[in-house]
């Protein structure tokens, strides 16, 4: 099962300038001239405060889908994108990998504008939210409000499809712009409907109510009346000139990424530079009014990227798209990970961030974040160093973070040296920690320093040669420290106070290192295999059909066990099968098994628990994954299986919240599940429920008690077997009928009989002391109705609208009495499958304790349960 021990948190409050970002994929301002800017690296949208703070104003930082009709800040977002204001300030932009485009409102609530969910081009010319979005390139809004996205259509069959631009008409509807996929050709002065694009990369508006288009290599204009015009990069393709300070019409083809139109008519492109080799990079040009052509900042020549003249200035390669200009002649655009601006003196001046930062000492685990981590490793009393970009920090046994070495600040060209806490690091690459808590890190460049005492002092130098570079770290239970280099290098640094001089092993590349419990060292992986040394230094090889050398972390279980890290998670003991944890799909995965889950592993350690800690880099997390499986099985009692709310049994229903009762269901302790994803978790305390090959979701768990939703997937079946699995052991599985409903009314004392867990209308709760009026209002709660419309996913709460209801019909009875319902459907903020009943109170009821009977599709609650009327 996995967790997140540590980290992940994106901060809101703090200095800009001390937050690191991630990839940059479109920035624009508010209608205030803050900042805005999507982080696809942690599924937010942030702005920057005019007092210079970072506010995340969308996405909780977990990739993943919901929260339509709820504030932005709670929804959840996967790779956003391209952010656009329109006049009324509602922000649009593209959910990416949730094939929509969404808006948040000024008022912040966030809503799907456009698409399915299923990723095509099908579903012009209607309703938006019922037409497929392709993955979107670019976003633009003119000033009547018309949304504009440039879409991607990958080759499907082997076949490549052109790129098209759809538009969202203020009236609501969606409707093809731009892009032809019949048309064989890209054309001049026609519909921009009849044109073939072949590539869109970016897209722009102007005030004019012009439309820019780049498909990768030349710039087209659409102008207000529809039609399609060649703008730029028309000429004939050269490798020695970009035809600058001449017109843009006529210059070579180039490689548009970024577009931008300020509100004087200049248009502003991004330009890499594959065309015209030298140190790659790109430059920003400017289109005037005259169509001429002029680079305003970069340089294709190599150089400084420190901020100054602009024309001077490197840009490394765009990783996202960001460009914004202003009627001033500033330029506003994104760098990597940083936004820079080109100032209206030619010179670059960087935004944000400046001095990026972890979180401060005294964070809990689980509120921190990170700058850059890159290592991890354990002590002998199992607390988590950290390495990160020019700073060592460790979490505690009481989960606190404490800095062990570095300021944050990186050193610059200076070897550290002295007081731990006020020298600066260089790249903490590899780190391991001895039995005396000294902490060995490599910087990038191969020389080996130690942290104790807590002093820094230089331990190697393996920089020689350039053979040492991106060094990886191992220790074994003498202390003695092992160093191996991607170029070649293999050592182990000899004892001293602290050792100076090394030995050198083998050479030979080096991805990964790791000493198991005999003092045996792994490297992985030369000429298709792993090394193994023993303390003598004795080499065998172990060749597996699978090794992937991919560099992304390695470590050995007390089994001795290989677990190496890969792009799509950990690989798990490669002599037993392959299995690989992590799918690098769809969900992020806490409180599930980890071969469900998305994992981008860059380091991994185990605890002397034996539990493995993964260093997950794209989430800045460092997630846990929990193993010992119980030694006696656990077991489901004869007649265990209850409503969870009238613990009445018999059948079960797909969505219904049951009750199992039973022994060795994990830890003594009660869990009780925290929504992750907006989704309750498939586990607690490594506890699942199975019904059939479905898994239930938890809501809270003892060692004899499961409170589990019924996955809705059964609804086909007459009947289910039910088993509980503890860290893989199973219970032997309990056949249970299935029904269309099984409704069960939720009670004040939870005993499933007698006075009803019921609000009044005032809100206030029902009982003998506070009973109903006849007429008035009175809400229900229970559980058990049935497969409900629309359909969400298991476990999932209900923060979207329209809220779910049941397909079959809702009766309720007060005593002999039907009584009129006001609404029948999903209880909202709870998890789906918790139903919601608002019924009116007969007004012919007689006062006093008023049983209530529920109908579900024609079956009846059969527990007594009861109102007080008055």
């Amino acid at each position: 099962m996995i967790d997140t021990f540590a980290g992940g948190v994106v901060p809101s409050g703090v200095s800009a300038q001390n937050v690191a970002f991630g990839i940059i994929t479109g920035i624009t301002r508010d209608p205030k001239g803050n900042l805005v800017f999507c982080d696809s690296s942690t599924n937010v949208i942030r702005r920057i405060n005019a007092d210079g703070t970072i506010q995340t104003i969308a996405g909780m930082g977990i990739p993943g889908y919901g929260g339509d009709g709820q504030p932005a800040v709670n929804a959840l977002l996967n790779v956003p994108g391209f952010p656009a204001y329109d006049s009324k300030g509602n922000l649009y932009f593209a959910d990416n990998r949730n094939f929509r485009i969404r808006r948040i409102d000024s008022s912040g609530i966030i809503t799907t504008v456009a698409g399915t969910g299923i990723q095509g081009t099908l579903g012009a010319d209607g309703p938006p939210t019922q037409a497929q979005i392709a993955y979107v390139a670019g976003l633009a809004i003119d000033q009547p409000g018309n949304v504009y996205f440039a879409e991607q259509s990958y080759s499907v069959n082997g076949q490549g499809n052109p790129s098209e631009v759809r538009r969202i008409t203020p009236s609501g509807q969606i409707e093809m712009y731009a892009g032809c996929a019949t048309c064989p050709q890209e054309v001049d002065n026609v519909p921009a409907t009849q044109s073939a694009l072949t590539f869109v990369t970016a897209l722009a508006s102007d005030q004019a109510g012009n439309i820019y288009i780049s498909d990768g290599s030349h710039l087209f204009r659409v102008s207000s009346d529809g039609v399609i015009h060649h703008f730029a990069g028309f000429g004939v393709a050269s490798t020695t000139s970009t035809g600058n300070g001449g017109p843009a019409l006529s210059a070579p083809p180039s490689d548009f990424i970024g577009l931008a139109a300020d509100s004087a008519g200049n248009v502003y492109t991004e330009e890499e530079s594959a065309t015209l080799g030298g140190n790659g990079g790109f430059v920003i040009r400017r289109i005037g009014t005259d169509g001429i052509v002029n680079v305003v900042a970069g340089t294709f020549t190599g150089g400084s990227d420190a901020d100054g003249p602009a024309l001077q200035t490197f840009f490394a390669t765009n990783y996202g798209a960001g460009l914004i200009a202003d009627s001033s002649g500033t330029v506003t655009f994104a760098e990597g990970y940083r936004i820079r601006q080109v100032t209206t003196k030619s010179t670059i001046q960087t935004l944000a961030p400046a001095h990026p930062q972890s979180a401060p000492d005294g964070t809990a685990a689980l509120d921190a974040w990170f700058n850059s981590p890159i290592s991890i490793a354990f002590n002998r009393a199992g607390e988590l160093y950290i390495g990160q970009a020019c700073i060592i920090q460790k979490i505690d046994s009481h989960g606190i973070l404490a800095t062990v070495a570095g300021t944050g600040e990186c050193s610059a060209g200076t070897r550290p040296s002295g007081p731990a806490l006020t020298t600066e690091l260089t790249n903490v690459n590899s780190l391991v920690v001895d039995s005396n808590d000294g902490v060995y890190f490599a910087d990038t460049g191969g020389v080996v320093y130690l942290v104790s005492k807590p002093v820094i002092s230089e331990v190697a130098d393996l920089s020689s040669g350039q053979l040492g570079v991106f060094p990886k770290l191992a220790i074994d239970s003498q202390d003695r420290v092992y160093f191996a280099s991607s170029f070649g290098l293999l050592y182990r640094l000899t004892s001293g106070s602290p050792p100076k001089d090394f030995t050198s092993i083998v050479g030979g590349g080096a991805q990964g290192i790791a000493v198991d419990a005999a003092d045996n060292v792994y490297v992985c992986c030369r000429n298709g295999a792993f090394e193994r040394y023993t303390q003598d230094l004795i080499l065998s090889f172990i060749y597996v059909s699978d090794v992937g050398g991919t560099g992304y972390g390695m470590a050995i279980d007390s089994s001795s066990n290989i677990w190496q890290g890969d792009k799509s998670g950990p690989y798990p003991g490669l002599f037993k099968g392959d299995v690989a944890f992590g799918n690098g799909c769809c969900f992020y995965g806490d409180g599930g098994y980890a071969e469900s889950a998305y994992i981008s592993p860059s380091a991994l350690a185990f605890a002397p628990n034996g539990d493995l800690y993964v260093l997950d880099a794209d989430a800045g997390r460092v997630r846990r994954i929990h193993g010992s499986p119980p030694s006696v099985p656990p077991a489901i009692s004869s007649g265990g299986i209850v409503n969870a709310a009238s613990l009445a049994g018999g059948t079960i229903a797909p969505g219904e919240l049951i009750t199992i009762f039973g022994s060795n269901f994990g830890p003594a302790a009660l869990d009780v599940a925290a929504p992750q994803n907006n989704l309750l978790p498939g586990a607690l305390s490594n506890v699942r429920v199975y019904f059939g090959g479905y898994p239930g979701r938890l809501t809270a768990r003892t060692g004899n008690q499961i409170n589990v939703f019924v996955p809705y997937e059964i609804a086909s079946e007459t009947s289910v077997q039910v088993f509980v699995d503890v860290d893989g052991v199973t219970s032997a599985p309990v056949t249970v009928p299935i029904a269309p409903s099984a409704f069960g009314l939720s009670t004040a004392d939870a005993s499933g009989t007698g006075q009803g867990a019921i609000f009044n209308q005032d809100g206030s709760y029902n009982s003998r002391s506070n009973p109903a009026a006849r007429g008035s209002i009175v809400t229900l709660f229970g559980t058990g109705e049935g497969v409900t419309t629309p359909a969400l996913p298991d476990g999932a709460l209900v923060i979207s609208t329209p809220y779910s209801t049941t397909q079959a019909p809702v009766t309720v009875k007060f005593g002999d009495q039907t009584a009129a319902i006001q609404y029948a459907g999903a209880a909202p903020s709870l998890p789906t499958g918790v139903f919601q009943i608002d019924a009116t109170v007969p007004a012919g009821v007689t006062p006093g304790d008023v049983p209530i009977t529920v109908s579900v599709g024609g079956i009846a609650t059969t527990r007594t349960v009861t109102v007080s009327v008055q």
